[in-house]
């Protein structure tokens, strides 16, 4: 689905050296997101992270209205309510498959049907879209 590096180090060179680290370590996650890729590095902290991702390529093919209904009718239905139906069906389904709160991961789904792209994927999973833009900001100089 994706995949994220980080470090913490004294590394020389300032920030294209920083950033080179970070692409050759996110280089390693190649399997696990071929759609997109990045780095953010802060020079001051040497602080450097990578990611892969991967999940657009799986339902941005689907078209629009169709994510969005999809969505709508799966969010229609509480999480509560999508444990209580599901029960019978976790006993029976194989390992793999079987999930504790199976409505969560359908509201989580919901979610990623209706985004229109994949920034507003990311977004809302990293920080369930309540601020976004400070989800991974370097703190503000004093």
């Amino acid at each position: 689905m994706c995949g994220i590096v980080g470090f913490l180090g004294n590394a020389g060179g300032g920030e294209a050296a920083l950033a080179s680290i970070a692409e050759s370590m996110s280089a390693y996650l190649t399997h696990r997101g071929p759609d997109d890729s990045g780095v953010w590095v802060d020079e001051r902290s040497s602080l450097g992270l990578g990611f892969r991702r991967r999940l657009w390529g799986r339902v941005g093919w689907l078209p629009g209205p169709v994510r969005s209904v999809a969505a709508a009718g799966i969010t229609t239905i509480s999480p509560a309510h999508w444990n209580r139906f599901l029960a019978g069906f976790m006993a029976l389904a194989p390992g793999h498959f079987r999930y504790a709160n199976p409505g969560e991961k359908l509201h989580k789904l919901a979610l990623i049907l209706a985004a229109r792209d994949p920034d507003e994927i990311y977004r809302g999973l990293t920080s369930s879209g309540r601020i976004p833009p400070r989800s991974f900001s370097p703190a503000p100089s004093r």
